[in-house]
């Protein structure tokens, strides 16, 4: 038998594209206006994301939020307390950014993902100023 390399599998087969790509953040939801902070959050961050030769005087992180944000959740009731904003692409693969303090189900969201942990990361980033050179 003839074992095809990988490669070619890839090349030649018809696997589909992914469909968005899903970013979890832990989260203390837990003061009334918990929402309300993670939306402009969001907002903020989508305004500093713009190119740099778009002007910035008129616009706002609510404006934001409502061009580029295509569906809000906001769940907070007995073991589920999170947040879910999809931003939209118009090529279809969205980005959704999950924000959960708790959750019935570990993987309430999908079934045919994985998980990446970035806490080292930015643990790292934050600490590595403080780690001499040798």
């Amino acid at each position: 038998s003839v074992i095809p390399s990988v490669e070619s599998v890839v090349a030649d087969s018809n696997i589909d594209t992914y469909n968005d790509v899903d970013l979890i953040f832990g989260v203390n939801l837990s003061e009334p206006d918990s929402f309300k902070r993670v939306k402009e959050a969001v907002g903020e961050s989508l305004l500093k994301l713009l190119p740099e030769q778009v002007s910035r005087v008129r616009l706002r992180s609510r404006m934001m939020i409502d061009a580029y944000v295509n569906k809000m959740v906001k769940v907070s009731q007995g073991n589920d307390c999170w947040s879910l904003m999809s931003l939209h692409n118009e090529g279809g693969c969205n980005v959704e950014l999950k924000f959960v303090d708790k959750m019935r189900r570990q993987f309430e969201f999908s079934v045919d993902s994985f998980q990446i942990y970035l806490d080292p990361l930015l643990y790292y980033k934050t600490h590595s100023a403080l780690i001499p050179l040798l």
